[in-house]
């Protein structure tokens, strides 16, 4: 029974691991895109442009420099660039990776457009679904996470015995 037991944990931590490598491109490109796009375009606009100097615009980068936004737009890049250099399973990223994104992408969107959009959460003015414009931001993104494949492609083949 414990040689059962152990083999199917071992089959168990088998498909997790395998699971797990399969979402390695999300996590780096997701962290790619929030990090740079966040912190080199949107924050800066946001917070001299669109917003008065004085208390709201320290309360928005009191709110902005939190932990919790800190995790998602900052912390988290340096942990997916980690897992993708570190480790066993390092490997270059392969076109199931990057239709995995892709799959990621659609159901986000898909919760974007059809749950958070109609509650009045407009967190992407560029992608809303009532202007042609979101057509061009949607093959943007699309075009974009390729870039983000060939790029990291690029890093871990150069720096990562691969």
């Amino acid at each position: 029974s414990t040689t059962h037991n152990q083999h199917n944990n071992q089959q168990l931590a088998t498909k997790l691991a395998t699971i797990g490598s399969s979402l390695r491109f999300v996590t780096i490109a997701n962290a790619t895109v929030v990090c740079t796009i966040w912190n080199l375009v949107l924050l800066p606009i946001i917070c001299f442009k669109s917003i008065p100097a004085g208390e709201k615009r320290r309360k928005f980068l009191k709110f902005n420099f939190g932990f919790f936004m800190t995790n998602i737009h900052i912390v988290n890049f340096p942990l997916a660039f980690v897992n993708i250099l570190s480790g066993s399973r390092v490997r270059l990223f392969t076109l199931s990776d990057l239709w995995v994104a892709y799959l990621v992408i659609l159901l986000y969107s898909i919760l974007y457009f059809f749950v958070m959009d109609r509650l009045g959460m407009h967190f992407y003015p560029i992608l809303n679904p009532r202007t042609s414009f979101s057509v061009v931001s949607i093959f943007g993104v699309l075009g974009l996470y390729y870039l983000i494949f060939l790029k990291w492609n690029e890093y871990i083949s150069f720096h990562a015995d691969v």
